[in-house]
């Protein structure tokens, strides 16, 4: 204890002993140990409020180092007791130290009771440290409220911002209907922020006694004031002051935060008056907007009686509100209201309202036909607008009024099912588009019909097979007169994966006006799964695509030409040996060790590989089972070349690999990728017959491997085949 460096390791321990014994060893410590380990002593004692060293810890008060002095005051307040409040309360500290006093002051007191706490506490808040008169005042709270209080309204009354904002911080948190009322006789004092910011910890601290002094506060002229009373009575409120914060409301800005204040309201009753205010013009507009915002679905009924509204405004806030509270359960009361609307201002607000409230109905089906119910007796800006809904539903059903509106006579009518249909979800539209594509009497409607044919052909979802989109563009680009449809025509052909696609936009490459979208999409169609159905034609298009001078093409065409020069390299058929392993070793030992496949093949038993083989890899543990670990197994297979050529033998496992070509060891790696080229070796085929002998070891979990010849320039060994 008394040794320079080891003096913290030694107190460290004891600190820890549940022994007076150590107590007493650090006390006794005191007075030989030097200064830097004196104040780690003095901490441990005050930490394990050690009685006995109030005495030896209040000599050293008087040292002249400033660090131990504050350790010495620090001590003697966390050990507490009568003792050491005298030693505190007597002191007479030099600047330096005034504020370890207040702290220890403050801390000794709340180890005290009755007046002895109470005498440490006002000496400390008589003081000038704000943060310890804070403290002191808060602790005071506990052991004399009432002789608090006078201190708490002292520190609120203060000019030092510290010490009053403390003091709020204690009235928020001090529950007590007489701290409340003692606050509430302060309030008539305060102006401005002072005001304000006494209000804010009355609300904080959600005594109701409170509310009704605040209420008055709603219609300050101060908008500190005022914002703060909004707050305190959104905190304090109920469903009796609805309708007075709704009265006051005289601007947007105060609208909007007297809105968010009812919107956070948790006391029950409020939708209910809210509801009740919007049958009073005064008050209806902010009760709508609060209702909004407090999701209050029950306003549904009270709204619709105000949709038809003489005031402009009401309207429109109505229908907002609809457009958020209404149920689609509630669309037939809502479409009444609708069809008797006779302004186009008002119509307008329905509709948003109505499409909102339709987007959210589980059954659009459903949901429509109670609106196109209302169809026959609407007026024709109302059909207009129920016709315009259709393609959300899409169905047979809602096709068959679109149908009798193209048949209608009425050009309105007529036009607005014609714009549904082309933005039809399925194939239900296609012979109504196309049979207006041909015989529209209008140049734009036809446009608009063949438009709207092409898209259902590229629609994924629409329904259609892949022969059946052909069908659609074949006629489609029959019908187009303008290159605006051709073009769109091709780019929706990229989607069909048929090499038949690939025809019709080869056909399209001479025609200039065509030739750049017709290689684009055609780059995109090879990219694709068709690549795997017709690789043939797949290759042959990139070839052309690579020399057609378009660099977005080609460079789409090069890559995809790459890919199927490396699925043709792929090896995939192979003789499989039995497994090895090691008994208590792991993979590498297995990796290492030399087994017949090796040395002699003869003696080994092969079978034809047969599961596991996918498009590039070949799953071992499809063939053995996952769990097999620390295990090889060798494959092997016979390439016959019609020349002699240097090839790369491109490989990846999972995880170790040797590989032997025509008998001699050309790789190994344990620990290789498992993706394909991950490990690479040059190797000189033979004309004719070569041999391939590949040894795979497992040493966890996945057992995988490939293997692929490429020439060098990255192209597959033509005329080479496999035979194991």
């Amino acid at each position: 204890l008394t040794d320079k460096i080891l003096s913290d390791y030694a107190r460290l321990v004891l600190e820890q002993l549940n022994s007076t014994k150590a107590d007493k060893a650090m006390c006794d410590a005191l007075a030989t140990t030097p200064d830097v380990a004196k104040i780690g002593i003095l901490g441990s004692l005050g930490e394990r409020r050690y009685g006995p060293a109030v005495g030896p810890a209040a000599k050293l008060i008087a040292s002249s180092n400033t660090e131990v002095a504050q350790a010495a005051i620090q001590a003697i307040g966390r050990i507490g007791g009568t003792k050491a409040a005298r030693h505190l309360s007597s002191m007479k500290p030099n600047q330096k130290l005034v504020r370890s006093q207040m702290q220890a002051l403050v801390s000794c007191a709340s180890s005290l009771s009755g007046s002895e706490a109470v005498v440490l506490y006002n000496k400390v808040i008589v003081g000038k440290d704000g943060s310890c008169r804070i403290a002191a005042l808060r602790g005071l709270t506990h052991v004399d409220s009432g002789k608090a209080a006078s201190y708490i309204i002292n520190s609120v009354k203060s000019s030092d911002l510290q010490f009053r904002r403390g003091g709020l911080s204690i009235v928020a948190e001090t529950k007590g209907r007489e701290l409340t009322l003692k606050m509430l006789d302060l309030m008539d004092e305060f102006k401005g922020t002072q005001k304000a910011e006494l209000i804010i910890a009355l609300g904080i601290r959600g005594d109701k006694a409170a509310l009704n002094r605040v209420l008055g506060n709603l219609s300050s002229n101060e908008t500190p004031i005022r914002d703060a009373a909004i707050n305190t009575v959104s905190r304090l409120g109920d469903a009796s002051v609805i309708k007075q914060l709704l009265s006051i409301i005289d601007s947007p800005v105060l609208k909007a935060s007297i809105v968010q204040a009812i919107a956070g309201m948790e006391s029950k009753g409020v939708n209910a008056v809210l509801v009740e205010s919007l049958k009073d013009r005064k008050l209806r507009n902010a009760a709508v907007s609060a209702c909004i915002a407090r999701n209050c679905t029950e306003a549904t009924g009270g709204l619709l009686k105000l949709a038809a509204d003489d005031q402009a405004d009401v309207r429109k806030d109505t229908w907002a509100g609809l457009a958020v509270l209404a149920n689609p359960d509630e669309m037939k009361s809502v479409m009444s209201v609708v069809v008797n609307i006779k302004t186009k201002q008002s119509l307008s607000y329905a509709e948003r309202a109505v499409r909102k409230i339709f987007a959210r109905a589980k059954d659009r089906s459903e949901c429509f036909q109670v609106i196109a119910s209302y169809y026959p007796n609407a007026n024709e800006a109302t059909k207009v607008f129920i016709l315009g809904l259709g393609s959300e539903s899409g169905d047979a059903d809602t096709l068959k009024l679109e149908q009798s509106a193209l048949a209608s006579g009425n050009k309105k009518l007529y036009g607005q099912a014609l714009r549904t249909l082309a933005r039809w979800p399925n194939k239900l539209a296609v012979a109504d588009l196309y049979n207006q594509a041909q015989n529209a009497s209008g140049q734009v409607d036809r446009i608009i019909a063949l438009r709207g044919y092409i898209r259902i052909a590229g629609l994924k979802d629409a329904g259609l097979s892949p022969q059946e989109q052909l069908v659609i563009l074949k006629k489609a680009m029959k019908l187009a007169s303008r290159n605006e449809e051709k073009k769109w025509v091709i780019s929706n052909l990229q989607n069909v994966t048929s090499s038949e696609s690939l025809q019709m936009l080869q056909k399209y490459m001479p025609d200039p006006m065509l030739r750049v979208e017709a290689q684009v999409a055609a780059a995109s169609l090879i990219s694709g799964p068709l690549n795997t159905l017709s690789p043939t034609e797949c290759e042959a298009m990139a070839e052309v695509l690579i020399k057609s001078g378009n660099k977005t093409a080609a460079a789409k065409a090069q890559k995809i030409l790459y890919e199927l020069e490396k699925s043709k390299a792929y090896i995939m058929a192979w003789m499989i040996s039995q497994t090895y392993s090691e008994k208590l070793k792991d993979g590498s030992a297995v990796f290492n060790t030399v087994y017949p496949p090796e040395t002699d093949q003869a003696g080994v038993e092969w079978k034809p590989l047969t599961k596991g083989i996918g498009k590039e890899k070949i799953n071992l543990g499809t063939v053995f089972g996952s769990n097999l670990v620390y295990t090889g197994i060798y494959v092997k297979t016979t390439l016959i070349s019609p020349s002699a050529q240097t090839v790369r033998l491109e490989m990846g496992s999972n995880d170790g690999i040797k590989a032997w070509f025509n008998g001699e060891l050309v790789h190994s790696n344990w620990k290789c990728g498992s993706d394909p080229g991950s490990d690479v070796a040059k190797v000189k085929l033979k004309k004719g017959k070569n041999e391939v002998l590949l040894k795979i070891v497992n040493e966890t979990s996945g057992w995988e491997f490939s293997c692929r010849l490429m020439q060098e320039n990255r192209k597959h060994v033509k005329g080479l085949t496999v035979q194991p």
